[in-house]
């Protein structure tokens, strides 16, 4: 269980790391430093979903 729990752990780090570069693509290609607290968001509320998605198709729940 805590293999598993250090596992999960490694990949949410890993998924925020890459959502971390994607808003920075982002931020380049708007030509712009600022990227609105919402549109910043809904990314990680994105993320999160998918990681709360795979988690649960991990466990059966």
């Amino acid at each position: 269980m805590e293999q598993e729990i250090k596992i999960n752990a490694k990949e949410i780090m890993e998924k925020l790391s890459k959502l971390q570069e994607d808003i920075e693509y982002i931020k380049k290609n708007m030509k712009t430093d600022e990227i609105s607290l919402d549109e910043e968001m809904k990314l990680w509320e994105q993320a999160s979903e998918e990681d709360i998605a795979e988690f649960n198709r991990k466990h059966n729940l």
